[in-house]
């Protein structure tokens, strides 16, 4: 993945819910002072997890296996 433009840096994390949120990015704000989100993206619920596959309540039941790029 590249990200390109003004904003040069992506961090992907899962938190346990959207109430994390604000305290995630107040530590990373006095973690690196010089730090600025320029924009977020929530999702609430992901099918996978890993490579697993999840139902309603997180529980694996399931697996998507990653092909392996051919050389």
């Amino acid at each position: 993945m590249s990200v390109s433009g003004s904003d040069n840096l992506l961090v992907m994390v899962w938190l346990r819910g959207l109430h994390a949120v604000g305290p995630f990015e107040a530590r990373l704000a006095e973690r690196f002072p010089h730090l600025k989100v320029g924009d977020r993206t929530t999702f609430l619920h992901s099918r996978t997890r890993m490579g697993r596959l999840s139902d309603t309540t997180g529980r694996a039941i399931g697996y998507t296996p990653f092909p392996l790029p051919q050389i």
